[in-house]
């Protein structure tokens, strides 16, 4: 592969962002020759990350490479092909998406982006199942992740005021995920069942990101953060154990934080991949985790206290893309079993030894999780496939018609587009 053209939230703090830098950190290690359009994130915000700019590319010039990567969803993918700005060229080039999906069915939403793709590049088994489920003619092929971590991340208890001699166990959530997937409810729940109130040499930290206090904003999605928080807040100051860590934190600070705590846990009912956990497993963390989704392509019974789960349908999400009108019915998640949670936070406190063991198998997992991602091995399936387009080869019959539909909407699209982002610029209209 002679080069790729990675566009992707380059610059957010969101996993996406996060996701779409590994990848390039994975083309610096093999040799990949890559430019970068950062396209922005639906809901505005003024957080920015630090990202290898010096190789971003002229987003009004045809793009340099033959191979297009756009590490988005695929709404967002579907945006750019009816926008088609000047970087981006299908023809005689090959085209691939890297999609995050938290649930076993895609949504009908989802069918048109992915059908204008050459192929998709999975991030986990578990999306990958979904996507050959909803389109079985695409080519998809497995792309392990990975995270590189600065080798300047210390534990530092001091800084973050955190009891030198207490097993503390952390959690993270951010407000502009959904609460009842992440499900940080839940290990305030485990936490409360492991140890009884008289018990002093616990804590549990809690990392509320992008936190507004539990106040709402003016809008309807902002209004259902804001509740989410206040609720999330509201249980977590029933028991002063819990530690709220809100303030402004930079990617690196929360590695940090998860550094200086003994374990980190992961009540989620779904997850697409789970960056976070592989994160604290990265950093010799043992994680408890919730066994069902994502997070078992790395995580094991060896390698992890893995919480058992029961299917079952998906209810009280608050976020927009998680409406049944958007997602579609039926759709399920893994109920964690809060009681066996507890169990796995009691031993963990009670056995520093097995918390070490435990500690030392993550960062085994996570480096092995890290040599598949640099085998390339979907990568060098999906050059293969780019090599021919590139050459001539024809696109399938289902994604030129898909294409073909795309580009007619194109027109239409683009003035909604306008009228959208003119809405926004002046406060008012959808944030996502």
């Amino acid at each position: 592969m002679s080069g790729i053209n990675l566009a992707g939230h380059l610059s957010a703090p969101q996993g996406l962002g996060v996701a779409a830098r590994n990848t390039t950190r994975l083309l610096d290690e093999l040799g990949v020759p890559w430019m970068g359009i950062d396209i922005p994130v639906p809901a505005a915000t003024a957080e920015r990350v630090a990202w290898a700019s010096r190789q971003a590319g002229d987003p009004l010039a045809r793009a340099t490479h033959d191979v297009n990567l756009l590490h988005l969803n695929p709404p967002e993918a579907l945006e750019l092909l009816w926008q088609r700005p000047r970087w981006l060229v299908l023809e005689r080039r090959a085209t691939a998406c890297v999609p995050f999906w938290e649930f076993p069915k895609l949504p009908r939403s989802w069918l048109d982006g992915l059908a204008c793709m050459d192929a998709v590049l999975a991030p986990s088994r578990f999306v990958e199942r979904s996507v050959r489920a909803a389109l079985p003619e695409l080519p998809v092929y497995h792309f392990p992740q990975a995270v590189w971590l600065d080798s300047a991340t210390r534990a530092d208890r001091a800084r973050f005021a955190l009891p030198p001699e207490a097993c503390v166990f952390v959690t993270v959530f951010d407000t502009r995920s959904d609460l009842a997937r992440k499900n940080p409810l839940g290990v305030l729940d485990a936490f409360a069942r492991a140890f009884p109130a008289a018990r002093r040499d616990v804590r549990l930290a809690l990392r509320i990101q992008n936190a507004r206090g539990g106040l709402a904003t003016v809008g309807v999605p902002a209004l259902r953060v804001g509740r989410a928080e206040a609720t999330l807040r509201e249980r977590a100051a029933r028991d002063a154990r819990v530690v709220i860590f809100d303030a402004a934190l930079t990617h690196a600070d929360v590695l940090a934080l998860i550094a200086s705590c003994d374990v980190y846990v992961s009540l989620h009912r779904a997850e697409g991949f789970g960056l976070v956990p592989l994160e604290a497993m990265s950093l010799g963390r043992p994680v408890v985790a919730t066994a069902w989704s994502g997070t078992l392509d790395y995580m094991t019974a060896d390698n992890s206290l893995l919480v058992p789960a029961t299917e079952t349908p998906v209810l009280g999400t608050a976020i927009r893309a998680y409406d049944t009108a958007r997602m579609g019915e039926a759709q399920t998640w893994g109920e964690p079993d809060l009681d066996v949670a507890a169990s796995h936070l009691r031993a963990l406190a009670d056995e520093p030894a097995l918390r070490t063991r435990l500690g030392e198998r993550a960062l085994a997992a996570a480096a092995r999780q890290r040599q598949a991602s640099l085998a390339g091995d979907g990568l060098a399936q999906f050059a293969e496939l780019a090599a021919r387009r590139v050459a001539g080869e024809p696109v399938p019959p289902a994604c030129a018609a898909a294409r073909a539909r795309v580009a007619r909407q194109g027109p239409a699209r683009r003035v909604r587009r306008r009228f959208v982002d003119l809405l926004r610029a002046v406060g008012v209209g959808p944030r996502a």
